[in-house]
């Protein structure tokens, strides 16, 4: 698992995002503009959702449902994409943790936490994620023999 750094957070407030990784790669997690964290699997091209809009597909549960579906955007260092070792061409499917009611802490001025300690209780933590990105890749593999 690699896990890598690549926010400045020393002007977010206090709290478990200041420790966590931006970027995940063992399971593809990457963290928003917003400061939330993002789940992402990648499914083979002969995958029945291969190159499905993700605003079609029917029956995946994830935190807030599915957000994102499209081919690499990036490089496996930076964005949403994969090393070419196991195979060349994959679909992503994600989800974000910015929804209503999800705290994203870039932007929250300091001491808002402290003003309203409720508010962490809204933050999906890295542990959160990973679970959440375990299931979708389960979901998706049971879905293989469509």
């Amino acid at each position: 698992m690699k896990e890598q750094f690549l926010t400045d957070k020393s002007y977010w407030p206090e709290g478990p995002w200041k420790k966590e990784p931006d970027r995940v790669s063992w399971l593809d997690i990457l963290r928003n503009y917003g400061g939330s964290l993002c789940g992402y699997v990648a499914i083979p091209s002969s995958h029945p959702f291969y190159e499905k809009d993700y605003s079609k597909l029917q029956g995946i549960e994830t935190h807030g449902g599915l957000t994102y579906s499209n081919h690499c955007n990036g490089t496996p260092d930076e964005g949403i994409c994969h090393s070419t070792e196991h195979e060349d061409k994959v679909w992503w499917l994600g989800f974000d943790c910015a929804h209503l009611f999800d705290f994203s802490p870039n932007g929250t001025p300091l001491g808002i936490i402290e003003k309203y300690p409720n508010i962490m209780n809204r933050y999906k933590n890295i542990e959160y994620i990973k679970k959440e990105v375990k299931s979708l890749s389960e979901q998706l593999k049971n879905r293989e023999d469509l």
